[in-house]
């Protein structure tokens, strides 16, 4: 993966089309965020909760609200998901660093 820049903007920030760092952005730190989902969760609950996802926006086009909200119940963690959505940089930063 490519490295973001310090000030890249935060994933719920970018537009969705792929000019500047957007593309970078959504699909370098995406995968990261979903790696974070996936330790979170363990293995298993990770697969079906990313299989209903799946489910729930399938046929449709899904924006930034409907991620927040299908993956704010998934994983019970509202702190985890916005870390990763709204904070600028290449990764979120731990609480309490």
């Amino acid at each position: 993966m490519g490295a973001l820049p310090d000030d890249a903007p935060a994933i719920a920030e970018v537009p969705p089309d792929n000019s500047g760092h957007g593309y970078t952005i959504r699909y370098d730190k995406g995968a990261l965020m979903l790696e974070a989902f996936r330790q979170h969760l363990g293995d298993e609950a990770f697969s079906r909760a990313f299989r209903g996802f799946y489910e729930t926006i399938r046929g449709r086009k899904a924006g930034t609200a409907d991620f927040r909200a299908y993956w704010k119940d998934a994983l019970g963690d509202d702190a985890l998901l916005g870390a990763w959505l709204d904070s600028p940089g290449s990764r979120p930063v731990p609480p309490g660093d």
